[in-house]
């Protein structure tokens, strides 16, 4: 009796519902136990006095010994019964880790508000679990390092968070593990961008600097691999947004191979944001887009609310007020407080922005009025992390005087953002600080705060951003000295298709010479250079096997810049020879080139990473030559080198620059990476020859050699085989 009705035994309705606590709910065992509907909400009859919030597994078993008993004769399929088997034997460890590992199988199916109840009941639970001796205390941390991950990446807001991630790093200084140590300071340390009160804290930040250091000297490859998510945030704090983006791209690439999506979408949005913090929206779009378009990307999750908030915020970004408000209406639709608060403070403060846009700031403040003052009812304290849009967007709240906001104040935010370890947002704070010290009378600190902010935006490359503090420092200096203004005001100009609805006074345009406002839309940028490399090697073209995609690489890059000659280079491995895979030419003399170094010798200090341009390469011809040297990075399939030579085409010239080719390679990397891994797929999906036999085995260890060939048989490695 009991094995396959358990759920009617009232001792278990009643363990059940203190285990959880106030995380209790019918359509979790709905969801998880595969109970009727009707079943779930009736046959448990919870005990009517109020249970504590925490009571442990023994004092449970001890309170409802035939719970106890029943679930350990549970049978073990796959679901809910084998874990409370588990609790049951009083092995509340495992027991948590096979509910983590559920969760994260049927994360596509639960809805939202069971996936915040299992987190926060896990959570809690790990927050007190008794560790009684060391040999518990490591699996204990890869399951809080493995919670952390997916409350982050869900977009959950759980309170205790934090508290959970201190205590697992006192139990890795408990036993003295320096691997975990460092691990987890710098997952500490990624609080600081997670949607919890203490984000952009400089203390949480000197933890995580802490943990690099630690990494650092350790000196272990693996180690760095398991840490590369958290060293992603780091650079993106930091921003080295060209570090974080390589980062956050190999992540990406792991996390969608091993087809763990909702954690490859939280690093495609950190990728997402770290392009666009350079100025490249286009790409910064695209990664948006193209995981949104997934079918299996479900609207009313919290990470796909905040995927669409983080595409209109960049449309924001770019005057594209229309898209922005489409990707907002979808993203609200269906939600409420009561589901995702979280989501719902994200999404409306971006439709406060439209409105402030739009110059309704009677609008703009009474939404967000609204959605704080629930979130601030239900207990939440800055509960969505702050970015510069938001901040830009208190800012104009209190300048016109409306009340305080609940949760966000804004001289504390400022504050907060000036001392901050995000130097995006400290470069954004020193610019309003400027702006209120000006509006203060004290022009001579106004003007310093400026420079110093763009002095920090320019450092980060953050072209828009520093647009607008040049704008706001060729206002305060025009009365004085026109001349600098003037230069400001050119410097800025690069950006001002984004900056002319909202940020750049009409005052200032008779400063700009004429030449440059009448061939504005017609001039030929940086951004319609990288659109065209986009188009054409976009992924529907790629559909091909990687010999015949070189030629239209080689081809069709060349007509873009305008070289006459093309080289791609291999190299399979670090340690490997670098190769020439392919080279073509476009004209019947290729230029001559006046360099000591042979064409092999430059492509491998390309290989290195770093992109090369060397000018004026004519020799005896008289003609200008330039040899541009484009990383191609696509591991673990190898780093390729593309050479380009020639004339290049006369409006190309002036804006061709490191930064450049690094853009070009990685949209090139992109698509040879998607190239190659389609062939690769249809290679492991292709019939095996007629005659050939697969190796039967029922060994482990001759599996997991198997295992091993499978891994390598697909790259140049050379391979010791022993014993």
């Amino acid at each position: 009796m009991y094995r396959n009705d358990w759920y009617r035994h009232h001792d278990c309705g009643n363990f059940l519902h203190a285990l959880l606590g106030e995380c209790w709910q019918p359509d979790l065992l709905i969801q998880l136990g595969g109970l009727p509907p009707e079943t779930a909400a009736t046959a448990f009859c919870p005990a009517a006095s109020p249970q504590p919030d925490f009571v442990p597994l023994k004092d449970l078993l001890d309170a409802y010994p035939a719970a106890g008993t029943i679930f350990r004769r549970l049978p073990e399929p796959d679901g809910l019964p084998p874990i409370l088997a588990l609790l049951g034997q009083e092995r509340e460890l495992e027991a948590l880790e096979a509910l983590l590992a559920l969760c994260l199988r049927r994360i596509d199916s639960l809805r939202p508000g069971v996936i915040k109840g299992l987190l926060l009941c896990l959570s809690e639970r790990l927050l007190r679990l008794p560790l009684s001796s060391a040999d518990a205390v490591r699996p204990y941390l890869r399951l809080c390092r493995e919670l952390h991950m997916t409350i982050t990446c869900s977009g959950n807001f759980i309170p205790k968070l934090p508290a959970l991630c201190f205590r697992a790093r006192a139990q890795a200084f408990r036993i003295a593990d320096r691997e975990e140590m460092a691990l987890f300071d710098l997952l500490i340390g990624t609080l600081n961008v997670c949607n919890t009160p203490r984000h952009n804290d400089p203390r949480l930040h000197a933890i995580m600097l802490r943990g690099r250091r630690q990494l650092e000297s350790l000196r272990k490859p693996d180690l760095f691999e398991t840490a590369a998510p958290y060293l992603g945030i780091l650079a993106f704090l930091e921003g080295d947004y060209d570090q974080a983006m390589s980062i956050f791209t190999r992540v990406s690439r792991k996390l969608r191979a091993q087809e763990r999506h909702l954690f490859e979408l939280f690093y495609v949005r950190h990728w997402s944001f770290a392009a666009a913090n350079r100025g490249d929206f286009d790409l910064a779009a695209s990664l948006l887009l193209s995981r949104l378009r997934q079918s299996s990307i479900r609207n009313d999750m919290s990470l796909t609310r905040s995927l669409r908030s983080q595409l209109a915020s960049l449309y924001l970004r770019t005057g594209k007020s229309d898209k922005a408000l489409e990707q907002l209406d979808i993203a609200l639709s269906d939600i409420t407080e009561q589901t995702d608060i979280t989501s719902m403070v994200t999404t409306v403060r971006h439709l406060a922005c439209y409105h402030m846009r739009e110059n309704h700031a009677d609008a703009a403040y009474h939404v967000l009025q609204n959605v704080l003052h629930k979130a601030a009812q239900r207990g939440f304290q800055r509960p969505t992390y702050l970015n510069g849009m938001v901040l830009e967007l208190l800012e104009a709240l209190h300048d016109r005087g409306f009340p305080p906001l609940p949760c966000y104040d804004f001289p504390q935010e400022l504050q907060r953002c000036l001392n901050g370890p995000n130097h995006l947002l400290r470069g954004v704070a020193l610019r309003l600080h400027g702006k209120q010290l000006a509006a203060a009378g004290q022009t001579a600190q106004a003007i310093e705060a400026c420079r110093h902010s763009i002095t920090l935006l320019d450092a980060l490359h953050d072209a828009l951003e520093a647009g607008k503090s040049r704008l706001l420092l060729a206002q305060l200096l025009l009365p004085e000295d026109e001349g600098k203004a003037r230069l400001l005001l050119h410097e800025a100009w690069a950006v001002y298709p984004y900056l002319k609805h909202h940020f750049w006074p009409e005052s200032l345009l008779p400063l700009i010479p004429r030449y440059l406002r009448e061939g504005q839309d017609q001039a030929v940028s940086e951004r319609s250079l990288l659109a065209a490399y986009r188009e054409h090697f976009a992924p529907q073209r790629l559909r091909t096997s990687f010999e015949s995609f070189l030629p239209i690489l080689l081809t069709e890059s060349a007509q873009i810049l305008g070289a006459e000659h093309s080289c791609l280079f291999l190299q399979s491995h670090p340690s490997a020879p670098l190769r020439q895979l392919a080279s073509q030419d476009s004209s019947a003399v290729g230029p001559e080139l006046s360099i000591p170094s042979t064409l092999d010798e430059i492509a491998g200090i390309v290989a290195e990473g770093s992109p090369l341009l060397l000018d004026n390469l004519g020799g005896g011809s008289g003609a200008r030559v330039i040899l541009a040297g484009i990383p191609v990075d696509c591991r673990p399939y190898g780093i390729y080198v593309l050479c380009h030579m020639g004339s290049f085409r006369e409006e190309i010239r002036p804006m061709l620059s490191e930064d450049l080719l690094r853009d070009i390679g990685r949209i090139l990397a992109w698509s040879c990476t998607t190239v190659l891994e389609t062939e690769q797929s249809v290679l492991r999906n292709a019939p095996l020859p007629e005659g050939h036999q697969e190796l039967v085995c029922a060994s482990p260890e001759m599996r997991r050699f198997l295992e091993d060939i499978d891994t390598v048989a697909g790259t140049d490695a050379s391979i010791l085989l022993n014993g």
